[in-house]
């Protein structure tokens, strides 16, 4: 059995764990209302061109685009106001800037993701959590006061960079405080359930603050509380020990023992030799981290580059399916808040039954089953034609998208369980940067109902197919298994037997990287 010095000190979740869970969830709110928002900021509504008419002083109403000069823009303001096609008049030539503005969103994600990782496993977790929550609160602010669409797609640009930042060291420093079955149900309800609250949260504030720029203003001063998280949320212990930082990690170890109880009971020395055996690890560690951990690492060792490579792409399919589905299910005769929020009402209880289906048979395989009833769900859709039971169509894709989300959020807990404390941010950072290929590829795929409307649904079948193929090659299964320290660690885990390949496949001596 390996030792895990830190998990016995602190134990696996405690009042302590329980404490930071609170601002954990409410960034995991604060995360999906950001990228789920730029759906109603950026609306678009009929309107109307009205002319001054120089002989009688009348206006004539248009609703076309023709003319060479437009006097005002009239809004059709019946759902929302002051969205960006509102305030900045994105009609007629300019109908094409709000889906550029949130390309330019998920743009900055993709840029958040790719230098987060790096950030993060060198200056610390919580240091980028914290800034990229502070950067996030004054690009809002911005947004609110811009004068035109150029300052408001550039400040969306950057909040998107700063939420994803953000996203991403919350879900490395969840794995890190937490041990045991808590590592599956952590992640799913403060990352997944939170997520989803926030989703319904978000429905219900379009609803009641129909205002877009008003809503903005509010999003932006919401953040301004993690101020006080400079004093209450201590750095990751693990990443300490990691960058030879031991006597503040032993500081912050011994304050959550002491408010976990975790060693007070403790007889006959044993709370000494736990102390002992954590030294040790900190000293074996010293003696293997480099100095300045590489990416290069994660493509150095055999077994862990394959992990890694197969993650990305596993990644980059079930983003391509994830949002496809929930930007393109069709609506019908319901109502637009109903049809946002539904697929969250449905996804809530299925995250309740995610991590004890993990905890029994394991992060890898219910990944592959949720990925591959989601790909039938969708196929399914697919080869109903729309001008016959159109319900059935709403249900199999609102299905399938809840499946793709379960398999999401397993992913998050997984790929972390996979690297190395020293690169695991930046592992999981350029996972999530695949994933925002994905989510870009996504509206690019929905073009292919040119071809016939369902061709859209049978690419995102097939990409949750894909990406379940690919997942076979992933290994080992992760489930109640101690955190790999260093990369040696994870290349021995990686090279353990696969029971998921064809039963007469053999090793090479290059593989097992004895050759």
């Amino acid at each position: 059995m390996v030792l895990d010095p830190v998990r016995d000190i602190i134990g696996d979740f405690g009042r302590w764990q329980c404490l930071q869970c609170l601002p954990q969830a409410i960034s995991s709110m604060i995360f999906i209302q950001q990228v789920l928002v730029n759906k109603f900021f950026t609306y678009s509504q009929s309107f109307q061109c009205s002319q001054m008419n120089n002989h009688d002083n009348r206006t004539t109403m248009l609703d076309h685009c023709s003319l060479a000069e437009c006097g005002t823009v009239l809004h059709d303001s019946v759902y929302f106001q002051n969205t960006i096609v509102e305030r900045f008049d994105l009609v007629c030539e300019l109908s094409f800037v709000p889906k550029l503005a949130q390309s330019l969103f998920f743009a900055g994600t993709l840029v958040g993701a790719s230098m987060s990782g790096f950030v993060a496993d060198r200056f610390g977790r919580i240091k980028v959590y914290l800034i990229s929550m502070h950067i996030l609160g004054l690009s809002g602010l911005a947004g609110y006061f811009s004068p035109n669409m150029y300052f408001w797609i550039a400040f969306r640009f950057s909040a998107g960079a700063a939420v994803m930042a953000m996203n991403l060291s919350a879900n490395v420093y969840r794995t890190e405080i937490v041990s045991g079955k808590w590592a599956s149900l952590v992640p799913s309800i403060v990352g997944g359930v939170a997520a989803q609250l926030g989703h319904i949260i978000l429905g219900l504030l379009v609803y009641f603050i129909p205002d877009m720029k008003l809503l903005e203003l509010g999003m932006a001063l919401v953040t301004g509380v993690y101020i006080l998280g400079w004093w209450f949320i201590p750095e990751s212990p693990r990443w300490l020990i990691v960058r030879g930082r031991t006597d503040e990690a032993s500081q912050i170890l011994q304050r959550i023992a002491k408010i976990n109880g975790t060693l007070a009971n403790n007889t006959n020395g044993c709370e000494t030799k736990q102390w002992e055996a954590l030294l040790c690890q900190m000293e074996h560690i010293q003696a293997q981290k480099q100095a300045h951990p590489q990416i290069s690492t994660l493509v150095t060792f055999p077994g862990v580059r394959r992990n890694f490579l197969a993650m990305n792409v596993v990644w980059i399919c079930y983003n391509i399916s994830y949002y496809g589905l929930i930007y393109n299910t069709p609506a019908l005769d319901w109502s637009i808040y109903w049809v946002f929020v539904f697929p969250a009402f449905l996804t809530i209880p299925a995250l309740f039954v995610t991590p004890q289906l993990e905890i029994r048979f394991g992060r890898k395989s219910v990944m592959f089953v949720a990925l591959v009833i989601s790909s039938c769900l969708a196929l399914g859709a697919a080869a109903i034609p729309k001008q016959t039971v159109q319900w059935v169509i709403i249900a199999l894709c609102v299905s399938a998208t809840v499946c793709t989300f379960c398999a999401l959020q397993v992913g998050y807990t997984y790929s972390k369980e996979l690297y190395p404390t020293a690169l695991r941010s930046t592992g999981l950072g350029v996972n999530s940067s695949c994933a925002r290929i994905g989510a870009i590829l996504a509206p690019v795929l929905a073009l292919l109902d040119r071809f016939g409307s369902n061709w859209p649904l049978v690419a995102y079948g097939g990409a949750n197919l894909v990406g379940a193929a690919f997942l076979v090659w992933v290994w080992p299964e992760m489930s109640g298994r101690k955190l790999p320290e260093t990369a040696e660690e994870c290349e021995e885990l990686a090279q353990e037997s696969n029971p998921w390949r064809p039963m007469n496949w053999k090793k090479t001596p290059k593989e097992t990287g004895k050759g």
